[in-house]
């Protein structure tokens, strides 16, 4: 996998914004972060298949579909951190 590859805009705001919130839901994504839906369901995708975050489906009415950072993930944003605070 390359740089270019990974460090997506989209990917990178929705790390941060999951760190910062915690657990949110698709809708909050959507409303506070990124506007176009098909640019946010690649990078959710994306992101779940890379065991960045994790995916849960609540079965309520309507179904609710809530995102959160792995461990994994959170170790990336230490990371991704620590680049910040070097630049």
């Amino acid at each position: 996998m390359d740089w270019e590859e990974f460090f997506q805009t989209s990917d990178i705001k929705i790390l941060f914004y999951l760190h910062d919130n915690h657990e949110v839901r698709y809708s909050d994504l959507e409303k506070n972060l990124i506007k176009t839906r098909s640019v946010l369901s690649v990078s959710l995708r994306d992101l779940t298949k890379r065991k960045l975050i994790e995916r849960t489906v609540e079965p309520t009415s309507p179904i609710q579909t809530r995102y959160k950072l792995t461990e994994k993930g959170s170790k990336v944003i230490q990371l991704l951190t620590n680049i910040q605070k070097l630049v």
